[in-house]
């Protein structure tokens, strides 16, 4: 007989390793394919004991998994345990980051938020993710490019991120007629495991309309 136990955790740094301060997922189901079942204790921590000699399948219940974390490995693994001896089995989340900023009327183009100044409403804001190396189970999540408008106060928000480097920008079309930006329209942002990333703020001019005079 031989035991099997390991670890359900939050991988902050993304180095695919469980470091001093990363905290575990408590609450989650583990399974063995003999049906077999344990549940991770407030730490992350799973074990099964007195495991018989041989090839055995350990996998995590992915269904019970938090909407803000990613599983970004197989949730799968088989394992040969052998007489007397302790195997150790990790299973890695990353918790998903938080976006959010405004799209602001900059009136007097000083690129602040001032008193008198009014987010911009139904703007379309998208976040697209920048091409680098990746695993297969990224390439899924990061091939998405994301969208959002800004709320009647020019706010907008991006949550459940995967972590990783982004292109976030605006589409013009979506600006009232007459606008020209102040600053750039596109932001290059990296995240982080469970940030949350505010402020990144978007200034444009919307110019008034011209009046035309029509003379005989």
């Amino acid at each position: 007989m031989g035991t099997i136990e390991g670890y359900l955790f939050n991988d902050f740094n993304g180095n695919m390793k469980k470091d001093p301060g990363e905290k575990g997922i408590p609450g989650i189901k583990i399974m063995l394919e003999d049906g077999s079942t344990t549940i991770t204790d407030k730490d992350g921590k799973f074990k099964f004991s007195n495991v018989i000699e041989g090839f055995h399948r350990v996998s995590l219940d992915e269904r019970r998994i938090p909407a803000n974390f990613y599983i970004i490995e197989p949730t799968k693994k088989k394992i040969e345990v052998k007489a007397r001896k302790t195997h150790k089995v990790n299973f890695i989340l990353i918790e998903g980051a938080t976006i959010s900023g405004k799209v602001i009327n900059d009136i007097n183009r000083n690129k602040k938020i001032d008193k008198n100044e009014k987010g911009v409403k139904d703007v379309l804001v998208l976040l697209k993710p920048v091409e680098k190396e990746m695993k297969a189970k990224e390439k899924y999540f990061y091939g998405m490019i994301l969208n959002t408008y800004t709320n009647s106060k020019g706010e907008f928000l991006f949550e459940d991120i995967l972590p990783g480097e982004y292109l976030l920008y605006i589409d013009s079309k979506s600006l009232p007629k007459w606008t020209v930006f102040v600053t750039s329209q596109a932001i290059k942002i990296k995240v982080s495991p469970g940030q949350k990333l505010e402020n990144q703020n978007f200034f444009v001019l919307i110019k008034p309309r011209p009046i035309i005079i029509y003379r005989k």
